[in-house]
């Protein structure tokens, strides 16, 4: 497995002696007070694990020599970025806990002031990383294109990354669906709103070649690939595309239990070309011009 370093000063962090005795709401408190943005750190998180698992995909197609170097390249572009982060955030930890720990023992603070010091200094860590992490995940995919084309892998042996010919085609208000040749029963059948058409958040993804992750806690669902990271909220008319925002004409909205997205928006983001067919009320999604 690909080992990120941006992944590994996050587990030194959660490590480190300055969360020995942290209570948890006085923390969040911290976090909070600081302006750190809970959800985008976990937002920013999974699409760092999921171009880890992008790139461990893209290593299996090529030979055992040349996946060594690959793991090589990668990592020498990520330490040459953002090598130094580790050894700061090491020292920046010792010293602070060291100055602390000083205090206390001359009694120039309490075990309450000093938890409150060590609780401040870790939201402050955590939010500088916030920041690292935002440039660092669209760093990572960058690479990680150049890594394609540098070892001339064909993206046709993704598993997960359309590459061949696709053809989508869905019917307004019937559950059957065809991806290529092959038919599928839909949970939800497609539905139009305000003018435009909702389609089943997996299946659509799924059918794009997309890894597709739902947040029930934020009702959110994360639509990822080699290149593109889209994120819905249900109700919310406004979508992030590799985390710029972008105004949707409609939002994602729950019908029967199912939520259902706007299928141009989430097509086109990804690169595919929609067409609506009024005279048989069906949207067709192809990957050629």
């Amino acid at each position: 497995m690909l080992k990120v370093k941006l992944l590994a000063v996050l587990l030194l962090l959660l490590s480190t002696g300055l969360l020995i005795g942290c209570d948890e709401a006085m923390m969040d408190e911290m976090l909070e007070t600081q302006g750190f943005d809970a959800v985008r750190w976990e937002e920013l998180e999974e699409e760092m694990e999921s171009l880890t698992a992008h790139a461990d995909k893209l290593m299996q197609t090529l030979s055992t020599q040349d996946r060594m170097t690959f793991e090589m390249r990668l990592n020498e572009k990520m330490e040459e970025k953002f090598g130094s982060l580790e050894s700061d955030l090491e020292a920046r930890m010792a010293t602070i806990e060291a100055r602390i720990g000083q205090q206390l023992e001359n009694k120039e603070i309490t075990e309450v002031e000093a938890m409150g010091l060590m609780l401040e200094a870790m939201a402050g860590f955590f939010t500088e990383i916030l920041e690292v992490m935002e440039e660092a995940v669209p760093y990572m995919r960058e690479a990680l294109e150049e890594l394609v084309e540098e070892f001339h892998i064909d993206l046709s042996a993704m598993p997960d990354i359309i590459a061949v010919p696709v053809l989508i085609v869905m019917t307004i208000n019937n559950p059957l669906a065809m991806v290529n040749d092959q038919v599928h029963t839909l949970d939800q059948e497609p539905v139009i709103k305000e003018g435009r058409t909702l389609v089943p958040l997996r299946f659509i993804g799924e059918a794009l070649g997309a890894s597709v992750e739902w947040n029930q806690e934020n009702r959110t669902v994360t639509y990822t690939t080699l290149d593109t990271r889209i994120l819905l909220a249900i109700d919310n008319p406004v979508a992030y595309v590799n985390g710029m925002p972008v105004k949707l004409e409609v939002a994602p909205t729950i019908i029967n239990g199912h939520t259902l997205v706007p299928a141009r928006f989430v097509s086109e983001s990804m690169g595919f070309k929609t067409d609506w067919r009024s005279d048989t009320r069906q949207v067709i999604v192809t990957n050629w011009q």
